[in-house]
């Protein structure tokens, strides 16, 4: 079956569509089996930037400004990779720790640091996790990589990470997500910190949404 997220940038009706697929596949609408592993990844991950795309469409739920929501086409994402995903283990830190992290306009801000993250994507690089207002269960990790500017938000993009239990994290690149500033430039974003650099692309998650450029 050919990969259901091969166009890009991904439109709310290619979501639709493949979520659909997937669905006639599972319950006999087409030739019956029983989804794979990697199916059924795919078919959180879709549902998952569905969602995020039909919040942009809410007029109650959008960060979009009414002119800039009327000429939205859709989020625009890098194909599921399920090697973008990772369970690794959280380095809590020892003491209450923070953090000023800058952001794109305005005085900067005190985050509190959980502990890190050893992302094995090239050389092993350390990444810090927040405590984030509003994640309940899950850890706010904002990172940079080589695909800023060109195909991704030049600042950097965001990870809301779950915690498995109190020494586990979630890693999903898939999920990773722009900062509202991308889609609205009256909202004050923080920035990932130097710190949170990795070496090597993320072809992973959302690119740059266009609407400011």
């Amino acid at each position: 079956m050919p990969s259901l997220s091969s166009a890009q940038p991904l439109s709310l009706h290619a979501l639709v569509a493949g979520l659909l697929m997937l669905l006639l596949i599972a319950t006999g609408g087409c030739e019956a089996h029983t989804l794979s592993d990697e199916e059924m990844y795919e078919n959180e991950i879709l549902q998952h930037r569905l969602d995020r795309d039909m919040r942009m469409r809410d007029a109650d739920r959008t960060v979009l400004d009414a002119s800039t929501r009327r000429r939205f086409d859709g989020l625009r994402y890098y194909p599921v990779d399920p090697d973008y995903r990772f369970e690794l283990t959280l380095e809590r830190v020892e003491e209450r720790d923070t953090l000023r992290v800058q952001q794109h306009k305005g005085e900067p801000v005190d985050k509190i640091i959980v502990g890190h993250v050893a992302i094995p994507l090239g050389d092993t690089t350390r990444l810090a996790a927040f405590r984030e207002r509003g994640l309940d269960g899950k850890l706010w990790i904002p990172f940079r990589d080589p695909t800023n500017g060109d195909a991704t938000y030049p600042a950097g993009r965001y990870l809301n990470a779950p915690l498995v239990n109190d020494s586990t994290v979630v890693v999903d690149f898939n999920k990773a997500f722009n900062p509202y500033c991308d889609y609205n430039l009256n909202y004050v974003c923080p920035l990932p910190p130097p710190e949170n650099t990795l070496p090597v692309p993320v072809e992973a998650g959302e690119k740059k949404s266009q609407l400011h450029s």
